[in-house]
């Protein structure tokens, strides 16, 4: 209960702190909003080893925060991140009816703030309010060897920005050989 409780206040405090007059509810954002120059955090989360001379699975928590500089560009109407560590993120369109995102079920995201707490914290009634982003990639920055391994992640938008960019918040996946990373994901503009 305390560990939800501060993550809450923590969200609720980082979302006033950018947040304008303006609701992001029932908002479709367009993708020049979207573009720009962002920071991406990732982590904490969890790493979790699968090798077959395992019996199961082993998961331990994974404390190290990654911020990265990355750029959100329109190429052809699809929103693409880049970054110069090797880092590539297409996102994908989600709409007003996609099922709810739950980060705290399951294990694979755990975000410790569930999304109707987080809707309610940015002023909306159901999460599906929110816009959303999608995204699906590639690239190396979580592999030790330079193997290129697959990346996705879930963020739902705090925040609009009056003088462009969004704020957003939510999980991310990279999927390794033999590893796997479950992480916090944050994306705020420069």
């Amino acid at each position: 209960m305390q560990r939800w409780f501060v993550s809450l206040m923590i969200f609720a405090t980082a979302s006033q702190a950018f947040a304008q007059d303006d609701s992001v509810c029932n908002v479709l954002l367009p993708n020049d909003i979207i573009t720009g120059e962002y920071e991406m955090t990732l982590g904490p989360g969890t790493m979790e080893v699968q090798d077959s001379s395992l019996p199961a699975p082993i998961t331990a928590p994974y404390p190290k925060v990654h911020k990265i500089p990355a750029t959100i560009v329109d190429i052809d109407g699809t929103l693409v991140l880049f970054s110069d560590k090797n880092f590539k993120l297409e996102f994908i369109d989600v709409d007003f009816d996609e099922r709810d995102w739950d980060f705290t079920k399951g294990g694979k995201f755990d975000m410790a703030v569930n999304a109707e707490d987080f809707a309610l914290v940015a002023g909306c009634e159901n999460i599906n309010d929110l816009p959303r982003l999608m995204a699906k990639g590639t690239g190396t920055y979580f592999s030790d060897d330079g193997t290129e391994v697959p990346f996705f992640t879930k963020l739902f938008v705090a925040t609009i920005h009056d003088d462009g960019g969004v704020s957003a918040y939510g999980g991310f996946r990279a999927t390794g050989p033999k590893i796997v990373f479950n992480l916090r994901f944050m994306l705020r503009p420069l």
